[in-house]
């Protein structure tokens, strides 16, 4: 029992008859968590409005076709970008979603790592501004995949630590999908911390690799719930 919960025990009439809250209400550990999804997926669209060619309408750079054309073509790499990093905010959000369905309670741990989940979500937007800016330079893209590998991490985290000791899930979940569980959530993560070394080497070719990812979580998908 916490510190502020035996002083208020203690203040009761019959302290010895209170007991503390059961921990399973998940709803606003689940309402705080699709609130910082949604708005990191917002941030990531808002990244593609600070384009330049679309200042166009002075004197100097007139809203024509030609303008757009070059624009967009020119902008490609931010586009796919935004594309894959979208996606995988996407893919963060549906294995947190199938993982609460089976997380029957909290406790502190759950709550400070889905915490720190949330932090790297909303980190997403500003790796990927500094990715579409650095592309071609191997910290930028270390930047991003850092920041997407560390957020599998912690996701991997939370399922890890729910199926452990913790008991935060249901007694009855087979061991099996427990194992496969636990293999699956360390997929995605691995690939994309696997190539910050890549990305020092060959940083043309790093960003491809994290296409990997998904049919490699696709894959897996046979092996367990999540």
């Amino acid at each position: 029992m916490a510190l502020d919960e035996r002083r208020y025990a203690a203040e009761l009439p019959n302290p010895s008859a209170w007991k503390p809250p059961e921990l399973n209400d998940l709803s606003r550990i689940l309402a705080l968590s699709d609130g910082v999804f949604a708005f990191a997926m917002t941030l990531l669209v808002l990244n593609l409005t600070g384009l330049s060619f679309l200042d166009c309408g002075t004197a100097t750079l007139p809203c024509s076709e030609s303008v757009l054309v070059s624009g967009l073509s020119s902008n490609v790499d931010t586009f796919i970008g935004y594309g894959l990093v979208f996606f995988v905010v996407a893919l963060w959000w549906t294995t947190h979603h199938r993982i609460f369905r089976f997380i029957e309670r909290y406790d502190s741990l759950l709550v400070w790592l889905n915490i720190f989940l949330l932090i790297c979500i909303g980190a997403t937007p500003f790796a990927l501004e500094v990715f579409n800016k650095f592309s071609g330079v191997s910290v930028g893209i270390v930047v991003l995949a850092s920041v997407t590998g560390v957020t599998g991490l912690l996701l991997a985290g939370i399922w890890w630590h729910a199926l452990g000791p913790a008991g935060l899930v249901n007694p009855a979940f087979p061991e099996r999908d427990r194992r496969a569980a636990r293999l699956r959530s360390i997929i995605h993560p691995f690939v994309f911390l696997a190539t910050i070394p890549i990305a020092f080497v060959a940083p043309a070719i790093a960003p491809y690799l994290w296409l990997i990812a998904f049919p490699a979580g696709l894959a897996m998908r046979r092996y367990g719930p999540a």
